[in-house]
């Protein structure tokens, strides 16, 4: 009896040894006390939360009942106000919601309290520590037990009109900067006509006004894009008027409806974007012109900048300045005063950006070459790069559409998963296009 008692304990020993051979060697995982008994599957994944499909709540619904649906539909307008809303401060005490200084000097600073301000600091900062400590607890038990963090955080419900604004700061710096960059290089987006062939009047409303009041963009944001796109209004009015004397006529080969009209918007961008420096040669004379009068003028007045100009001269090493330089090569028949001469000496040394980029760019060209001319030759050969201006703009446009049809389904997404609909929000806001 003895020897089979001793086997029976060795059977049970070497099963409990096997047992533990066989449970894994990492650390053990511990169910939540609340959460003992409950139902665990993997059946539900991210997008039951975040997107609204009604084929995947039928089957839902199906399957696990019209409880566990209701749930899930709780679960996402919770978490969606959650993120898209703002704190209760209405909630708090106005004490504790406000900074009156008059108050915090009464009552810290006057009397002599200031005397007390290290202990009061001293105090503050061991509360702040509590504090710390305690929603580091609150965030520890959120995570044990969902139930009793869902139920303890404060509600976020807001209007849509707090989601807007969030959508708004989240999406705004790439929807700016896209209307930016099409306003820079698209005439029809500025409200101006891309040809002067077959429309010469432009757009009573320009297509990016309506997508800036779509978005609800800032008087700050929207002045830079007016400015923009009023330079472009004026620039093509200056086409046009080149178009009217003559002086933009098209090759020959180019002869089909489609084919002019794609020439035309190429000369219309690359003047109006000063692209090979076109504009500039253009209107290089007659901005000489109105500058050398102005500098003759015996009421003009610019600073000496002696010290700076001597250092340039050092610099150059004898040779000549670059207004004398530019002065010799294209204007040597024509008499120049020296008041005239030194005033533009000094403007450049002033640091006049207008003045040194046209005079580089004159400089570059041979002496004897109207810079008009050069500027309609470089404007007739931007033609033959019509085609690859054409697939430019159209990428433009499809990334700029493409950041407004993005903000709307944003909207509207978020209008669908919050459940605004049920607190009487009109879904218009949401879906509204420019």
């Amino acid at each position: 009896a003895q020897r089979r008692a001793g086997a029976a304990d060795a059977r049970r020993a070497f099963r409990a040894w096997r047992a533990r051979r066989a449970e894994p060697s990492g650390p053990r995982q511990t169910v939540p006390p609340d959460e003992r008994g409950v139902f665990r599957t993997t059946e539900f994944n991210a997008l039951d939360f975040l997107t609204v499909d009604p084929q995947r709540e039928r089957y839902i619904e199906r399957v696990f009942g019209r409880s566990i649906l209701r749930q899930i539909r709780a679960d996402r307008e919770r978490t969606i106000r959650e993120i898209f809303g703002t704190r209760p401060l209405h909630e708090l005490p106005r004490s504790r919601r406000t900074l009156n200084l008059l108050r915090f000097y009464e009552q810290r600073l006057s009397r002599g309290r200031v005397l007390l301000a290290p202990w009061f600091l001293l105090v503050s900062a061991s509360t702040a520590a509590r504090l710390t400590v305690q929603k580091i607890v609150q965030i520890v038990r959120e995570i044990l037990s969902s139930d009793h963090g869902a139920s303890a955080r404060a509600s976020g419900r807001a209007p849509f009109a707090v989601a807007l604004r969030k959508i708004q700061r989240m999406k705004g710096p790439t929807v700016v900067e896209a209307m930016r960059l099409r306003v820079r290089f698209d005439p029809a987006y500025s409200g101006a006509p891309e040809g002067w062939s077959v429309a010469v009047g432009g757009m009573e409303t320009p297509v990016v006004e309506s997508d800036m009041d779509y978005f609800g963009m800032q008087d700050r944001d929207r002045d830079d894009v007016r400015v923009l796109a009023e330079q472009n209004r004026r620039r093509v009015r200056e086409v046009h008027q080149l178009a009217g004397r003559g002086l933009l006529e098209l090759p020959s080969s180019v002869r089909d409806p489609a084919d002019v009209f794609r020439a035309e918007r190429a000369m219309t961008i690359a003047y109006m974007t000063d692209r090979e420096d076109v504009r500039t040669l253009m209107r290089a004379e007659e901005w000489f012109e109105r500058r050398l009068q102005r500098a003759e003028d015996r009421s003009t007045s610019l600073p000496g900048a002696f010290l700076r100009r001597g250092l340039v001269r050092l610099l150059r090493l004898g040779r000549p300045h670059p207004v004398t330089h530019w002065l010799r090569l294209h204007h040597a028949d024509r008499r120049i005063g020296r008041r005239g001469r030194g005033n533009l000496i000094r403007a450049w040394h002033a640091g006049d950006t207008e003045l040194r980029r046209v005079l580089d760019i004159w400089a570059t060209l041979p002496a004897g070459t109207r810079p008009r001319e050069e500027g309609l030759r470089r404007l007739r050969r931007v033609v033959g790069e019509r085609d690859d201006l054409s697939r430019e703009l159209a990428a433009l446009r499809a990334v700029q559409s493409l950041t407004v049809l993005d903000v709307g389904n944003y909207r509207s997404l978020v209008f669908a998963l919050g459940g605004y609909a049920a607190d009487g929000e009109d879904p218009s806001l949401a879906r509204r296009m420019p």
